[in-house]
């Protein structure tokens, strides 16, 4: 559906936040291009993904990007430790994290 949307309306705002807009057609684009990366690195259908970003562009780029590669979204807060991120990981089977860079560390 989004990417349908971003067909239609391209130049909309898909999301605002303090870095700025980020529209339909840039956020398709670049979750298009990381999903290429997920499959390549070997994320297959059902695989669950951690999404762990500091801002909402980037957190809408990699949900989109885990659904267009097949996996399964597991959000997590941008507060959470390395204890917690480790206690979610073994729970749900995660292998892949998509992070920010503020958010690496942890």
């Amino acid at each position: 559906m989004f990417t349908r949307a971003a067909e239609r309306r391209p130049n909309a705002v898909a999301v605002q936040d303090a870095r700025g807009e980020l529209s339909f057609a840039e956020a398709e684009l670049q979750a298009t291009q990381l999903a290429s990366v997920l499959v390549h690195g070997g994320v297959q259908l059902g695989d669950p993904v951690i999404i762990h970003c500091d801002d909402h562009q980037q957190a809408l780029v990699a949900q989109l990007a885990v659904l267009k590669a097949g996996g399964v979204c597991v959000p997590a807060a941008h507060g959470h430790n390395r204890a917690q991120l480790r206690a979610i990981a073994a729970i749900s089977g995660v292998s892949t994290v998509l992070c920010s860079r503020s958010t690496r560390g942890a």
